[in-house]
């Protein structure tokens, strides 16, 4: 700890005989009580705000909801309401995580043939709703590649085993998820 007599006296005891300090150490250091003080004055508006800002994502993180129009198996329209997925506090996720997820979906994957005569590649990116029990309801193409590699992403997450429910404490709940499915040669 910083004790400015034992500095003046440590610049005293250095001093020739006769002489007289003019100057001591804890005037000359930048670590000075005065400094310190106006250096705390002028970061207080900077601290109080980002003290504020946390305080306020921390307590009002907002869960956001978005309604979801699909078709039910009678060709009616319906709405379902999921959350996003980085709303929830547990996320929902494939049984055994992402690398069992992997392994399923290069097991279940059929590369169509014309497709892979023709050197047809890419992602195609879909999104589905996991519902409070797990089972995956309304899976649609969002970016697709080419017609029948969109069809094939369709039937792998149709053929998907029930996921681990998304939770918002405890209570499981629905969630809006994306995920793309790779076909490369």
């Amino acid at each position: 700890m910083y004790n400015p007599r034992a500095c003046h006296i440590f610049a005293a005891e250095s001093l020739p005989s006769g002489a007289s300090p003019t100057k001591t150490y804890a005037k000359d250091s930048w670590l000075s009580r005065a400094y310190l003080n106006s250096l705390m004055y002028r970061l207080r508006p900077i601290i109080t705000f980002f003290l504020l800002s946390l305080a306020l994502y921390v307590s009002g993180q907002q869960r956001m909801v978005v309604t979801y129009r699909t078709v039910s198996a009678d060709n009616r329209p319906v709405d379902i309401e999921a959350f996003l997925f980085e709303s929830v506090d547990e996320q929902p996720h494939f049984p055994g995580g992402d690398g069992a997820m992997m392994k399923f979906i290069n097991r279940e994957r059929r590369y169509p043939a014309r497709a892979y005569r023709e050197g047809i590649e890419g992602r195609v990116l879909c999104s589905f709703v996991v519902t409070p029990d797990g089972t995956i309801t309304a899976p649609e193409v969002i970016r697709g590649v080419e017609e029948s590699l969109n069809k094939e992403a369709l039937r792998i997450i149709n053929r998907m085993p029930r996921w681990v429910a998304g939770k918002i404490g405890d209570t499981k709940v629905p969630v809006y998820c994306i995920l793309a499915i790779p076909f490369r040669r």
